[in-house]
């Protein structure tokens, strides 16, 4: 059965080196693998993460383990692999030119292979998928065809469609982590008063905060406010550390392979920090506003801020590849709430915080790495792992039981859902 691969972040380049790691890539190029990517060749492994103007939420060695395997332990000729061995946070940009460096290997590996094409520079635009394989559309290019397909495309900024803009700029936080999108927001506050309201609770809102206040901006006290719906929680590394900060916390909030209080619902690094400064009253310049569901509150919070950005989550960008045809008669299951607040794993490297959505037209994962239409059947040989396929936290994850959201993270994916995935595909879709 031949195998398509369509990707170039760390969740493809992870699903090859768990495949190399495990002994079963073999068996993916005896039947034909062909790995396409809309990216260039040189940013395989990366994807799109060295766009991001931040440093991670976790420990640089996170990145350094992740590369590691598919660099052969051997070190870049720039030293990329011993400046991620830190404890501390990096940033995107070294750790996505860390992981790009690992990428590269991997591919070489597989583009020499004669049983193997890699096609980079390819941009998939649908897929069609039934009893006897699956059709995928490239934009430019004669449809592929395969017997089965590997999605790992990420995930699509989601904002909430009815939020109340009212004339305001709103961007997403994705876009304001990015050079474009920071800089449509500075000129949008040119000339204006300096006031920003930031949707959410996650990483990625504290982290557009600590970004607007580098920036070259006089802020007033309370400047920037952090709208947020469900409770900032802080990861601590033991119930100790908690418990100095005056935590009250129950037993389901522990990580019970770690002892983490709020392993994966807390946020780390920066934004950790950030949000510290800000309930101490030591940074002045933001301030958090719990909100109710709804948006009767926003008028009022957002008062006439010329800027609103939505760090509300992602959608899966594999979902809105699925033809209608594909999808079945069933109707669309819509978006999933108004804040997301929704927090990703913090221990796997980059900002992956957002509950995954299901698309609006119907397509969902099932939170093992299989697609399934709006009524709930499954799309026969089509798999996913990465940003917003909906990994949910389960007895192989670890992390604390009262956590709801989705699972994210570089770690996480190369290490935890690679190997199960890479075992679906050969398996047949098989959970066995």
């Amino acid at each position: 059965m031949s195998t398509v691969l369509v990707g170039g972040g760390p969740a493809a380049s992870g699903l090859l080196t768990a495949a190399a790691r495990t002994g079963a890539l073999d068996a993916l190029l005896d039947d034909g693998l062909t790995v396409v990517d809309a990216g260039p060749a040189a940013r395989f492994g990366s994807g799109r993460l060295g766009g991001y103007l931040v440093r991670s939420d976790t420990r640089a060695r996170v990145f350094a383990e992740c590369a590691a395997p598919a660099l052969g332990g051997r070190d870049t000729p720039d030293g990329l692999l011993a400046r991620c061995e830190s404890d501390e946070p990096v940033p995107l940009r070294l750790a996505a030119a860390l992981l790009a460096a690992a990428g590269r290997r991997v591919l070489r590996r597989v583009r020499a292979d004669p049983r193997a094409a890699v096609r980079s520079g390819t941009e998939v635009t649908g897929l069609r998928a039934g009893p006897d394989g699956v059709t995928l559309r490239v934009a430019g290019q004669p449809p592929i065809r395969a017997d089965r397909v590997v999605l790992t495309v990420g995930g699509r900024p989601w904002t909430p469609p009815d939020l109340p803009a009212g004339g305001r700029l709103v961007l997403h936080s994705d876009q304001v982590l990015r050079e474009d999108g920071y800089r449509r927001a500075l000129a949008q506050l040119a000339g204006a008063v300096p006031r920003v309201t930031v949707v959410g609770g996650s990483h990625s809102a504290f982290a557009v905060a600590g970004l607007l206040l580098r920036a070259p901006v006089r802020w007033a006290p309370g400047a920037i406010t952090v709208a947020h719906r469900s409770p900032v929680l802080v990861t601590y590394p033991d119930g100790a550390a908690a418990r100095a900060e005056g935590l009250q916390f129950g037993a389901d909030q522990v990580c019970p392979a770690t002892g983490m209080v709020h392993r994966f619902g807390g946020l780390r690094a920066d934004a950790a920090g950030l949000y510290q400064r800000v309930r101490r009253g030591t940074e002045s310049r933001v301030r958090l506003v719990r909100v109710p569901a709804g948006w009767d509150w926003f008028a009022d919070v957002a008062r006439d801020d010329p800027v609103v950005v939505a760090a509300t989550g992602y959608a899966s960008a594999a979902t809105g590849l699925l033809d209608c045809g594909a999808r079945g008669g069933c109707g669309a299951l819509g978006d999933d709430g108004a804040l997301g607040d929704g927090r990703g794993l913090g221990d796997g490297g980059g900002l992956g915080d957002g509950r995954a959505r299901r698309d609006g037209g119907g397509a969902w994962w099932d939170g093992e790495g299989r697609l399934r239409t709006a009524c709930g059947d499954l799309v026969p040989q089509v798999f996913g792992l990465g940003l917003g396929t909906r990994r949910p936290r389960g007895p192989r994850t670890g992390g604390e039981p009262a956590f709801q959201g989705a699972i994210d993270g570089v770690w996480f994916y190369q290490n935890v859902v690679a190997p199960e995935v890479l075992s679906l595909v050969l398996s047949g879709g098989s959970l066995g």
